[in-house]
Order: C-alpha cells, then sequence, then structure tokens
C-alpha cells in the first residue's frame, strides 16, 4: 500500500464509519469543485481500537482547496455570511427531519428510505458547514499569522463576539441559581437536602424554579452525547451541579456579572486594537467560522441521539445486529441487512478493532488484518522523548498543574479541579472536566475549534495542535502549560507504578 502524502486531519474515540466517514465523500463528489474549486481524491478512516483516525484528505488537496476559499474571502465581503446563511438552513432541515421519530410503524423499505434520507440531510449539512471551519478557517488563520501579532491581540481579536453554546448554557444555569439564591428557605434546601427531596420539594412548593430548570434541560439535554453517547443530561443532572454550585464559596453574583458583561468587554477590547478595515473584518469572518464549528457541533450532536436512539436502534432491532456493530457496516450493506441478508457479527466484531476505510472515484475499499495494520502503521508518528511540546496558543495564560489525559466520556471524572485537561480534541461532553480544569492541551485543533472558543469564555490558558501531547504525557505529569508561547513544558514525571 503505498504511502500518500495525507493532511492527518483528527483522532478521537472510536465512532464508525456512519455518519463520521460516509458524511465526508461529497469532498469527492463533482458539487465540491463547483462551490470550492477542487474535488479531492481520496478520503481515508482508520479505526484503531478505541480510537478513530480521519486521515481525511492529502495535503495537496486541503491547500488547493483552501486557498480557493480563502481568495474568495478576499474579494467577497459577504463569502462567509452567506455560508453561515446555508449552514443554517440545512441545520434546520436535518433537526425538523430528526424530530419525526415514527419508526415502529413502517416498514423495512421505508426504514432503509429513513435511512438514506438522514444520510443524505446530514451530508448536505457537513458540505456547506465543514469545509468552512475545517478548511478555510485554518487557511484564514495561517494568512492572518503572517502579520507580526502578539498573542493577546490576536486571541482577543479571534474571540466570536455570540456567545458559544457551553457558555449560554452556563449563563442560563446561574441566571436560576441567581434567583434561588434569593430565597433563604430554598438555598437551605438546595445545601441540605438529597437531590430525589430537592425536586420533590421543588414540584410540591416551587414549581416556577422546577419549570425553569426542565426548559433548561430540553434545551441542554444533548450536550454529553457527541457522536456515540451513553447518556443524556436530565432534571437530576441540572438540580445536582444547583446543588453543588450553592454549596461552594462561589460569589453568584461576581460570577454572572463577568459572564453578562464578557461580550460587551470582549467588543470594547477588539475595537480599541489598531488594525485596518480590511484586517478586521477577516477577523469578524474567522469568529463567524469559529461560531459554524460551534454549530456543528450543537447541530451534530442533536441528530446523532436521534439516529442512535431511534434510527439504529430500530434497525438493530429488526436486523438483530448490535446497535454498536451497526455503525460499522457499509451503507448498502445496512440496506442488504433490512432486506433479509444475515451478516458475520464476529466480521464487524473484526473492522471495529482495526480497519482501514477508503473511498476514491472508483468506489469503497475495505481493509482488515495484516492490510490495515500495514496501514495504520505508516500513519502513526515515531514518538521520541521530550521535554517541551510546541502547539499554538490559542488563550493566554501561564499555570502549573497535574495531567489528566481524557480520550472519551468514561474516564472524565478522572479530571480534579487545578489538573491540567490533555486530550486529542475537546467536544460537548468534555464541559465538566473543562470547569475543573486550570488549562487544556490538545493534539489537534485550530484557532476556531472548540477548545480555543471556550478557554478564551473561561479565560483559561489554552495550546492547541500539539499533535502529539496525549501520547508523550502521561496522567500525573506535573507540568507548566505557558499559553503566551505555545510550549507544554514537563517539570517532573509521573513515577512508573511497578507491579
Amino acid at each position: 500500500m503505498k504511502k500518500e502524502n495525507f493532511f492527518i486531519g483528527r483522532e478521537r474515540r472510536t465512532i464508525g464509519y456512519f455518519p463520521a466517514f460516509y458524511t465526508h465523500s461529497y469532498l469527492l463528489e463533482k458539487r465540491c469543485g463547483e462551490k470550492y474549486g477542487h474535488s479531492v481524491k481520496k478520503l481515508v478512516f482508520i479505526v484503531d481500537g478505541d480510537t478513530t483516525k480521519f486521515i481525511t484528505i492529502t495535503l495537496d488537496d486541503f491547500q488547493k482547496i483552501g486557498q480557493l476559499m480563502l481568495d474568495k474571502v478576499l474579494k467577497n465581503k459577504v463569502y462567509v455570511k452567506n455560508l453561515r446563511k446555508e449552514s443554517h438552513t440545512a441545520a434546520k432541515r436535518l433537526l425538523n427531519f430528526c424530530q419525526k421519530r415514527d419508526l415502529v410503524e413502517l416498514n423495512n423499505k421505508e426504514l432503509i428510505k429513513k435511512y438514506f434520507a438522514y444520510s443524505k440531510l446530514y451530508t448536505d449539512f457537513c458540505f456547506v458547514n465543514v469545509p468552512s471551519w475545517y478548511i478555510l478557517g485554518e487557511t484564514l488563520n495561517s494568512y492572518l499569522q503572517q502579520q507580526n501579532w502578539g498573542i493577546t491581540d490576536y486571541t482577543i481579536l479571534c474571540s466570536p463576539m455570540e456567545p458559544s453554546f457551553a457558555f449560554r448554557e452556563e449563563c442560563g444555569r446561574l441566571r436560576i441559581i441567581k434567583k434561588i439564591s434569593q430565597d433563604k428557605k430554598l438555598i437551605y434546601i438546595f445545601i441540605t437536602k438529597s437531590v430525589e427531596k430537592i425536586e420533590r420539594e421543588l414540584q410540591k412548593n416551587y414549581p416556577r424554579i422546577l419549570s425553569n430548570i426542565k426548559k433548561h434541560g430540553e434545551e441542554y439535554y444533548w450536550i454529553p452525547w457527541d457522536y456515540l453517547g451513553t447518556k443524556l443530561y436530565d432534571e437530576k443532572y441540572f438540580i445536582t451541579e444547583i446543588k453543588n454550585y450553592l454549596q461552594s464559596d462561589k460569589n453568584i453574583k461576581e460570577e454572572f456579572s463577568q459572564l453578562k458583561n464578557y461580550h460587551k468587554e470582549l467588543k470594547k477590547k477588539q475595537y480599541s486594537i489598531k488594525i485596518s478595515k480590511k484586517l478586521f473584518r477577516l477577523f469578524q469572518d474567522l469568529q463567524q467560522l469559529a461560531i459554524l464549528q460551534d454549530i456543528r457541533k450543537e447541530v451534530c450532536t442533536e441528530s446523532h441521539i436521534y439516529y442512535q436512539l431511534y434510527l439504529l436502534q430500530e434497525i438493530s432491532s429488526r436486523t438483530k445486529i448490535p446497535r454498536d456493530l451497526l455503525i460499522f457496516m457499509l451503507e448498502e450493506e445496512v440496506k442488504k441487512s433490512l432486506e433479509g441478508k444475515k451478516f458475520d457479527i464476529d466480521k464487524l466484531r473484526e473492522r471495529k478493532i482495526l480497519s482501514v476505510l477508503t473511498k476514491d472515484e472508483s468506489g469503497y475499499q475495505l481493509f482488515l488484518g495484516k492490510e490495515a495494520l500495514k496501514f495504520r502503521d505508516q500513519y502513526t508518528p515515531i514518538i521520541k522523548d521530550m521535554k517541551e511540546i510546541k502547539g499554538q496558543a490559542a488563550s493566554p495564560g501561564i499555570v502549573k498543574g497535574i495531567v489528566r489525559i481524557l480520550i472519551g466520556f468514561r474516564n472524565i471524572d478522572n479530571v480534579q479541579n487545578g489538573d491540567v485537561l490533555v486530550t486529542t480534541m475537546t467536544t460537548p461532553d468534555y464541559l465538566p472536566a473543562m470547569k475543573k480544569a486550570v488549562a487544556f492541551v490538545t493534539d489537534e485543533g485550530g484557532i476556531t475549534c472548540h477548545a480555543s472558543i471556550v478557554a478564551r469564555e473561561m479565560k483559561k490558558p489554552c495550546i492547541i495542535g500539539t499533535k502529539t501531547a496525549t501520547k508523550i504525557l502521561k496522567d500525573g505529569d506535573l507540568v507548566e502549560v505557558d499559553a503566551d508561547n505555545g510550549i507544554v513544558r514537563i517539570l517532573k514525571k509521573a513515577e512508573t507504578k511497578t507491579s
């Protein structure tokens, strides 16, 4: 298998072929060339145990599409604004579709149509949303960094003037806490009673507060799901969060005021930086691209809940193929399974352990066993012992802390107050850990990524795009995160446990 110069996109916990891989196939299509000026030659996707590697497209393809999109931005002041409008329209179609959950009454032929309809709507959304921040965002960021910027000014100019969903959730929750804090008896109930008893007290004596918590939950229940969630936020979760906050020594008035004034202060800082109108407009475009990535996480996560809990669950109940293995089937295989063809479950398990899926103009190719191992090893970097790790500064500051490696939701409770959160990339389900951590370090991501946005909103140091932080650092290492210069320094290695 010949090694090609791929742009190594991202690595994360295993998420399956669909929707992660299939829905990027638009990059190979004629419409990609028509809209963005260039279609890619090949897509590659590696599943390796607990992780998935998106070796998405060749570096040449990435740079070509990026430059063509950047040229459009430089010539057209509303290019990014129009991309956002298109993204909004496609998102609305997808989420409206996901509200129709009456799948049990469908026959198999109708269920197949639903499966492919979801695939198309998801792909159509990704087609207008993902290249915007994934390709154009990184290209525009590189273009702007050709200027001689200080890290503080640059991060201020990159920070979106619109709140992220994480910011909105926190504001909404603090608004409820502020109301609770005006009633001493209610504070006492939250501090001293169990979650179950608090819920009963609210039902009986504080129905309006309970209604506010329920509405908040309906708006943000989806946050921890991501691609393959194991839980959703419910009423009890938010009551627990409020209880924990009231038991802490935090000042609600001060904290709420800071959040309320955050974007007002940000606007003042941005307008105080003296740059040309053209550059300022480009930074505003970069902010819009960051918001587009935030929107993508919100829209896709909500649609994944429909896909996993309703669509795949119904297909699983009819085909007797476990839901966690259905995501390792090709689209046509899912169709055939609903038409009555039997599939070897052990072969699907083999795909989940190690497999490589590629697509080019000739179609799909699936590699297993030794062929997959050879391909994986070609694109696995050799990790050297290092005392410093370099990346891109995304939010300034210098702190010291103990490393906690976080790969997926299952070990999120390992992150303690004051830890340095180290991960491949952050996703919505990481938010509880991000609130505890003093800094974030990621292997991947750019200035518009989730970690960058949240770090700036939380005013925490953040270094992104290190490529190897999760492989070099170990749980328990003491590090200094110098996010003014984009350097993580290992001060003391964790002691190796001996049996």
